[in-house]
């Protein structure tokens, strides 16, 4: 920059005709010819493409001037110089001698362990084979100091070295003095009256060291959250009243122990006085009649008169009258809350202002930004169309609609702008989207107390060519040997109806003590929603099975058979409203299904399946922590042919994690099963025939000689045909942050009953209102790693060959 102060300085004093101070009318040559000197790294293009000077135009200092002020800026080079060369008579040659940075041969990081290198890199502004360019250096040196900041580790220093090789090269190193991590100690909070300093503590983002620090980052101390920090209890004051609360600046005190540095904040806050609402009106500031019944419309606002003042309970009522417009085409009416605050009674007036304006019709909905996304998939979402009355509650819907879809960026991907339309009744709206990834590989680990550990590998393709559908391929191993491969195609709307249609192909082997099971086979399904919240649903299965290390039990168990096929239709319907499919704090969710096997259908099983579930989530706080759920699940197995009997794989065994916590996996079997059959009981001794004796003597041949009928009835009615589960749980967190540590208390009740004749043939008296029980407590945890349950279970009604409770490990989701 010096060298270019000097030149500019120049000009004044040489004779030279490019440097001279001539008059604006004076003549300093024509250009003929432009030339670059000393690049060899750079190109050129880029070069005379900054250019303002021109061949065939009049040299001009001020241009010359300007000119190498735009390629400094282009941050290449460490000196440049402007010459003329004379080329014949009013004729110049326009030299540019160029000085350029020198390049960077290799590019590292000493000193950094705390970052995972490959990311970081992906951050960084200067790589390998980059000119020197000091500025972006200190970006990068600030990207990192951010980066560490995050993770808690304020102190770490940074600078950079440059190693030079030659005139043209060097080595740049990004140095990093690492310091230990700073953990968030200790809240102190004065000034409160109204709340307790814990119910402030509550409040915070930022956590304070704790012992699940390990898993999560609870306990780092993160500047921005203490921004955050000020800005939830200044709202949680304002919700209550305090519309003129004061926090005063935090004092931030940091302590430095050998291993670790550690932080208190110090808030004072200063309440104010607390206000209530006063009177309430609604009116029309253009002369225009409101849309509703005044007072009717007053006694349905969220703001009560005599209550607690809530500035944000009277934003919501201004959304919901405005709404009330908007749903009636009037696109430019204007809500105006005017809250007048009486400072000697602590009352506060709201005045709801309304400018109606006329109503308006949208011209023209145009998209932009779907790439890949085909035109018609985003149109039929929307509930608006061309040349209709706006309705701003459509709009909203449809925004909602697409965003839904999943092929668009969370938060602003999916956004609709407004422009003017034809005329001044008119509006057009542009759909504006930016889409997201939509092809994923995910490898996923996970644990189960039945299969031990499983490792899943899945590809998936949402927004398949564009149109929508969904493709995927997974494929499963587990400990004790299974496997799993399925291919799944999903059409939302099957043939441009709303009717989803699903189609999957998939083949399992399952090895078992008793028998080993390949299957394949493949589920066409059909969805179509009926009204809101409600779906209804058909699917046809075609599997066979086939049965191989069959032992002697495995074969009374499959009277005899080794392979099945199963050809069913199910048919039911969904009820939901849950406000989050993966994580639910509010809502209902209740389905219905009835599957027929064989008959009409084919296949070598003919029997019927009912199947009913029912899931109730309520939340207990306005932050949706602390959620209760109960859940009730109820099947049948019934027989349709007198002649086929329902397969013993497919009959109902309950226990383990997911259905009754504190028993064995598979533990609760009904009659036959090994915790409720009488004492000293077996099938042998009471049914004995021939075939028990090696040798029959008299009294051996006294048996039948076959097996009894009753003995056969048992070994192929094992488990059962009825199952009943009830599961009550409540979740409350264990750490301030209130989502991803979670405690847990339950309460299960179960049972699986088997036909009448199974409990003749036993011998024990059959009761429908039989349940066995158990209650526990657990932890669960959402971290990077996945889901990990740990819930330890007590039985209440514990059998003499049983455990009294049991401890069970889940993880799933592994990414």
């Amino acid at each position: 920059m010096l060298r270019l102060l000097l030149f500019l300085l120049c000009l004044a004093f040489v004779s030279n005709p490019l440097l001279a101070q001539l008059a604006p009318e004076s003549k300093l040559g024509r250009v003929v010819e432009i030339r670059m000197d000393g690049v060899e790294l750079i190109e050129k293009g880029i070069l005379f493409n900054t250019l303002s000077s021109s061949v065939e135009s009049d040299l001009s200092p001020t241009q010359v001037a300007r000119d190498i002020k735009e390629l400094y800026k282009l941050g290449y080079f460490e000196d440049i110089q402007a010459l003329t060369e004379l080329a014949g008579p009013g004729e110049v040659v326009l030299v540019f001698r160029f000085k350029e940075k020198p390049q960077i041969e290799e590019l590292k990081i000493e000193g950094m362990s705390v970052l995972d290198k490959k990311s970081t890199d992906e951050k960084l502004k200067v790589h390998r084979n980059n000119m020197v360019n000091l500025t972006r250096i200190q970006a990068d040196l600030d990207t990192l100091k951010e980066e560490y900041r995050k993770k808690g580790y304020l102190r770490t220093q940074f600078r950079y070295r440059i190693d030079k090789l030659d005139d043209r090269r060097v080595n740049l190193t990004y140095l990093v003095d690492e310091s230990p991590k700073v953990y968030l100690t200790q809240f102190h909070i004065f000034g409160t009256k109204f709340f307790y300093p814990l119910d402030v503590e509550r409040l915070l983002q930022s956590a304070e060291v704790d012992c699940f620090a390990w898993i999560t980052d609870s306990g780092v101390f993160q500047e921005q959250k203490i921004n955050q920090d000020l800005a939830l209890i200044t709202q949680e004051y304002m919700k209550n009243g305090f519309i003129k609360v004061h926090i005063e600046k935090p004092r931030v005190v940091m302590t430095q122990k050998r291993d670790l540095a550690v932080i208190d904040v110090y808030l004072t806050i200063t309440e104010g006085d607390q206000y209530f609402t006063g009177a309430l009106d609604i009116r029309s500031e253009d002369g225009n009649p409101l849309l509703f019944e005044k007072q009717e419309k007053i006694d349905e606002l969220l703001l009560k008169t005599g209550a607690v003042y809530n500035p944000f309970k009277m934003n919501q009522d201004r959304f919901q009258l405005n709404d009330i417009y908007m749903e009636q085409g009037y696109a430019f009416a204007g809500i105006n809350p005017d809250p007048t605050i009486h400072d000697d009674t602590k009352i506060v007036d709201v005045t709801y202002k309304i400018v109606r304006r006329e109503k308006a019709y949208i011209g023209r909905v145009e998209i932009e930004g779907n790439y890949e996304t085909q035109d018609r998939v985003v149109r039929r979402e929307l509930e608006v169309h061309d040349n209709e009355l706006f309705n701003g509650v459509k709009l909203r819907e449809s925004q909602e609609n697409i965003t839904k879809l999943g092929f668009f960026k969370p938060g602003y991907g999916v956004e609709l702008e407004q422009n003017p339309g034809r005329n001044q009744a008119e509006v057009d709206y542009l759909v504006k989207l930016d889409e997201a990834q939509t092809g994923s590989f995910n490898a996923s680990l996970s644990y189960s107390g039945y299969s031990g550990l499983i490792l899943s590998l899945g590809i998936t393709k949402r927004n398949l060519l564009g149109t929508g559908k969904s493709l995927s391929l997974t494929a499963e191993r587990r400990q004790r040997g299974e496997s799993l491969f399925t291919l799944t195609m999903t059409n939302p709307y099957f043939f441009d109806t709303e009717v989803t249609n699903s189609f999957s192909l998939f083949t399992n082997f399952y090895p078992d003590t008793q028998y080993d099971t390949r299957s394949s086979g493949f589920y066409v399904g059909l969805s179509y929603p009926v009204w809101k919240n409600w779906d209804a649903s058909t699917r046809y299965s075609f599997k066979n099975e086939k049965y191989s290390n069959i032992s002697a039990v495995g074969q009374t168990y499959l009277n005899y058979n080794t392979a099945q096929t199963y050809r069913s239709l199910r048919v039911g319907a969904t009820y939901s409203t849950v406000n989050n499919p993966s994580f639910p704090s509010n809502g209902m969710e209740t389905s219905l299904f009835t599957e027929r096997f064989g008959g009409v259908l084919g296949g070598t099983t003919e029997y019927l399946s009912n199947d009913f579930q029912s899931r109730y989530f309520k939340s207990l706080n306005e932050d949706e922590t602390v959620v209760v759920m109960a859940q009730y699940r109820q099947s049948i197995l019934l027989k349709t042919n007198p002649n086929s009997e329902i397969p013993f794989n497919q009959r109902y065994y309950i226990g383990g994690i997911t259905t009754m916590r504190g028993h064995d996996f598979g533990g609760i079997e009904g009659p036959a099963g090994y915790t409720e059959l009488p004492a000293g009981f077996s099938i042998a001794k009471k049914y004995p025939y021939q075939g028990d004796y090696s040798t029959c003597d008299s009294a051996c041949q006294a048996l039948p000689a076959t097996i009894p009928e009753e003995r056969t009835y048992y070994n192929t009615h094992q488990r059962g045909t009825l199952e009943k589960i009830l599961n009550l749980e409540m979740l409350f967190p264990l750490t301030r942050e209130g989502r991803n540590i979670r405690g847990l208390v339950f309460f299960d009740a179960g049972n699986v009953w088997s036909e009448d004749r199974m409990y003749e043939i036993v011998g024990v008296k059959r009761d429908p209102w039989y349940f066995r029980k158990s209650i526990g407590t657990g932890i669960r945890m959402i971290t990077p790693m996945g889901v990990f349950r740990f819930e330890y279970g007590t039985k209440l009604d514990k059998k003499p060959l049983e455990s009294p409770s049991r401890f069970d490990f889940n993880i799933s989701g592994l990414f």
